[in-house]
């Protein structure tokens, strides 16, 4: 789908983030992991790739694997489980509270982590855990450290 003016176009981006010279060698070589893509789909992850590069430099399968990456479906989360997987008998760890509001395990409940992360993600854990306690938790006393 991408053509070598489009190849040209992404690799100028390319070499105004990271200096290598832009060539006619390289356009060629670059284009056979390119040619099923879009040039829209490669230039938005262009800058995103050199953001997660380590060294400064993307080289062709990085970006490949970002566009294919990009081009996975994004599987919706399940929130239920079964019963089965719910049976803690064999667990040795300490209980989770429960979320006042929902009735769900703590770690069940994406709605209440969420707003513990908003509110208290700054907080040390000591104080994090006592703003929970006080404004998420079911039977607060039994949380208490």
């Amino acid at each position: 789908m991408m053509n070598k003016t489009e190849m040209s176009q992404v690799l100028a981006v390319c070499s105004a983030l990271d200096g290598q010279q832009v060539t006619e060698s390289k356009v060629t070589a670059w284009m056979p992991l390119f040619e099923r893509f879009g040039y829209e789909e490669v230039e938005k992850l262009v800058h995103a790739t050199y953001l997660e590069s380590k060294n400064g430099i993307v080289t062709p399968q990085d970006l490949a694997k970002a566009v294919d990456a990009a081009r996975e479906p994004v599987r919706p989360l399940t929130y239920k489980q079964d019963e089965a997987d719910l049976d803690e008998s064999g667990w040795r760890s300490d209980p989770q509270p429960v979320c006042e509001e929902h009735d769900l395990r703590i770690l069940e409940c994406l709605d209440c982590c969420s707003l513990i992360f908003a509110q208290a993600d700054y907080m040390r854990v000591d104080d994090r855990h006592s703003w929970a306690m006080a404004h998420v938790y079911k039977a607060k006393e039994a949380w208490a450290l």
